[in-house]
């Protein structure tokens, strides 16, 4: 029950209210019922008067509206930063596998050249010592080389795959089958 908009507690029905004179709006309102209202006119001067609260009316059940279903894009979310990240990590690794492959011939060729080469001078070598030392250095140079483009290449992917902006999230599956999506209006 409300009194000139303010909420008039249980525990004040049934005892008399000091009003002043003028127009006084007794309101009542529940869920589901509808919302009975009166004013009532109070002369100045000392008076009484009761208002009686009906029991308030069910409320009329609203019809649910249809409401057309917001156009969703059907493609998956992807960014195509995040697939060129993950493209240039990806041969970013494959550089550094190269690269330990070309440091192992390089090592291998290396010490395959010192049974070609003197003990005591390391560089005195015989023709095949030298072309397999030649072949050494040749690995270790492609070795390093591939070790910096992979570790380029990885550190440039991650920070694209990073760096990429969040996809959108999924659709709820149960919304997503759904033609149509219903909307009730009303007090609950």
């Amino acid at each position: 029950m409300y009194l000139r908009g303010a909420l008039v507690s249980k525990a004040s029905w049934n005892v008399a209210l000091p009003v002043d004179p003028g127009s006084v709006r007794f309101e009542a309102r529940a869920p589901g019922k509808k919302t009975w209202s009166t004013e009532v006119n109070i002369a100045a001067g000392p008076a009484s008067r009761i208002v009686e609260l009906p029991e308030l009316a069910p409320a009329p059940v609203s019809q649910p509206t249809l409401v057309k279903p917001v156009p969703r894009d059907e493609t998956p979310p992807s960014s195509v930063q995040r697939t060129a990240g993950m493209a240039m990590g990806g041969v970013g690794l494959a550089s550094l596998a190269l690269s330990g492959f070309f440091g192992y011939r390089a090592y291998a060729k290396n010490q395959s050249s010192k049974g070609e080469c003197r003990a005591g001078s390391p560089n005195d070598c015989s023709p095949e010592g030298a072309g397999l030392r030649e072949d050494a250095a040749k690995a270790a140079n492609l070795s390093t080389v591939a070790a910096v483009c992979g570790v380029l290449l990885l550190a440039g992917g991650t920070t694209l795959v990073i760096s990429a902006p969040a996809s959108a999230p999924t659709s709820d599956k149960r919304t997503a089958a759904a033609p149509w999506q219903v909307q009730l209006r009303g007090d609950w």
